[in-house]
């Protein structure tokens, strides 16, 4: 029987909750954990479309859908231990999950708290990630070197998000180290597991709109050489390719975390 709980909380602060949908029947189940979009100011763990969350519970994988704190009051560098947190929570949990049979997924903001998580502090603990219109990087140093120029009339705001004093504050040397925290591309290592890579967003109007500028299928792309150049196992969907990628994305999500978890 399908088990549904809502509104858990594995922390102290309000948005640290989750919802939690698995099988009890089942024992030492596979989980995976996902992360809401929202550019770190919004959004909700109900924004996991059903489709996804059914096709996971179909396939004997326990699906969690997490809450996280905001930049509004907790740095990047901090807020991406939220991810721990949920893992930490749902492996004590009488849940009949396992012990070792993980996965991530997040879209866009927490994709990247996904990807954060899954290459640096618990690396060897997931299994497999999925990058749903994700970024590849959140130094911001990188940006102009591997995306372009931003579009006229913009700036990073990295310093919010950093919680720095100002924008050039970021990119001083003595904050590298968080930088590093927070470099996906730069977290990859030959031992990272796999990764799926899917994004809707169209290559057009890159550098004339801030949206598409943040959202460029360019990241999914520079994550996925990264993949293929230390022959790791990856899988990369693009709706704007050439040609375009016209499958269903849950179906295709669901059966690349089932293969590794």
């Amino acid at each position: 029987m399908i088990i549904e709980l809502n509104d858990i909380s594995y922390g102290e602060h309000e948005r640290q909750i989750l919802d939690i949908s698995y099988d009890d029947a089942l024992a030492d189940q596979p989980w995976v954990c996902y992360f809401h979009s929202g550019g770190f100011n919004s959004g909700d763990k109900s924004s996991i479309e059903d489709e996804l969350r059914q096709g996971f519970l179909d396939a004997g994988i326990a699906v969690i859908s997490a809450n996280y704190r905001f930049i509004d009051d907790t740095p990047l560098v901090e807020l991406i231990t939220d991810v721990s947190k949920v893992m930490r929570h749902c492996e004590s949990a009488d849940w009949n999950l396992s012990a070792d049979r993980i996965g991530l997924i997040g879209a866009s903001a927490g994709a990247g708290l996904t990807l954060c998580t899954g290459l640096g502090p618990e690396a060897g603990k997931v299994k497999v990630m999925a990058s749903f219109d994700g970024q590849f990087s959140y130094d911001f140093c990188q940006w102009e070197e591997w995306i372009g120029p931003l579009p006229p009339g913009n700036t990073s705001e990295a310093h919010l998000i950093y919680h720095l004093k100002d924008e050039a504050t970021t990119f001083l040397d003595e904050h590298q180290e968080m930088r590093d925290k927070l470099d996906m591309r730069g977290l990859i290592r030959s031992d990272s597991c796999p990764l799926l890579l899917w994004t809707r967003c169209p290559y057009e109007k890159w550098d004339k709109d801030m949206t598409v500028y943040l959202h460029t299928p360019r990241h999914q792309e520079i994550l996925a050489d990264r993949y293929k150049e230390l022959g790791l196992d990856y899988e990369l969907y693009i709706e704007h390719a050439d040609p375009p990628f016209m499958g269903n994305i849950n179906e295709k999500t669901v059966a690349f975390i089932q293969r590794y978890i």
